[in-house]
């Protein structure tokens, strides 16, 4: 059976091809092929990807006597990845992935990564949140210190209109669980269980290569991208180690500066 992450991760790539939608497929030239790759502007594995579906089309084309040689087998690929993408050097998740993982937000564990991208927030912060900690009314989430973690204060975490469905559907789910984000069958998350299940089998399915670690680093990132106050931005992620003292005691933004923080994502 195929996942659906693998259904959309290839049509993903199937929209990397609008410039040949109109062309006879018979009549695809090779060069036309190298040029969708060379002008998507994706990283390696995306454009992997894009090979690995010309190479499907190909396939069906040649069992129904459409062309005879498979032209994919020719293009290519290696020079992206030998190139040194951002996501590499500074471990953020690629604006052409997220993109990815918005096409398939319907999916649940989808749905858990585009949270940990938008909130910031650690894996042990993640699988311990509770609902009665969530305050959906007023957009805001209070992130208490784990037990993994030196500092057991509380920081305010603005929600995202993003993905606020996505937390919606979690406080209705499963009622009879004070955590917002369960197993499938209910149970309170381990992070093992979280990482190795979930995390990492929509990885796989992508063959992508990231960490949750990824997901609190492109929060950090994308604020940044969108020129919010390095002070802000500590106070969204919680680094209290990198503030001065003034920052950790006297100045306390409130919750609107936040969301408006957010907004900008």
């Amino acid at each position: 059976m195929v996942s659906p992450f693998y259904i959309n991760a290839t049509k993903a790539a199937y929209k990397c091809c609008e410039e040949l939608y109109n062309v006879v497929f018979s009549s695809i030239q090779e060069n036309q092929l190298q040029k969708v790759l060379d002008n998507s502007g994706k990283n390696y594995p995306t454009v992997r990807k894009v090979q690995l579906t010309f190479s499907q089309l190909y396939k069906f084309a040649m069992k129904n006597e459409i062309c005879k040689n498979d032209l994919s087998l020719k293009l290519n690929t290696q020079k992206f990845k030998d190139r040194k993408w951002e996501k590499v050097v500074d471990k953020v998740i690629s604006t052409d992935d997220i993109n990815i993982l918005w096409v398939m937000k319907e999916n649940n564990y989808v749905q858990m990564i585009l949270i940990m991208i938008y909130t910031g927030v650690t894996v042990d912060e993640f699988i311990s949140l509770k609902k009665e900690n969530v305050y959906l009314d007023k957009r805001y989430i209070e992130i208490v210190g784990t037990k993994s973690q030196k500092s057991k204060g509380i920081r305010i975490v603005p929600v995202s209109h993003k993905i606020e469905s996505f937390i919606e559907k979690r406080m209705n789910n499963n009622m009879n669980n004070e955590y917002l984000f369960t197993t499938d069958k209910g149970r309170n998350f381990k992070y093992r269980d979280f990482k190795d299940s979930y995390f990492d089998m929509v990885m796989n399915d992508m063959e992508w290569n990231y960490t949750p670690m990824y997901c609190r680093n492109t929060f950090r990132r994308l604020l940044a991208k969108e020129k919010v106050s390095p002070f802000l931005i500590k106070k969204l992620v919680g680094t209290r180690s990198q503030m001065s003292i003034t920052e950790k005691v006297y100045i306390h933004p409130e919750i609107e500066v936040l969301i408006d923080a957010i907004d900008k994502l």
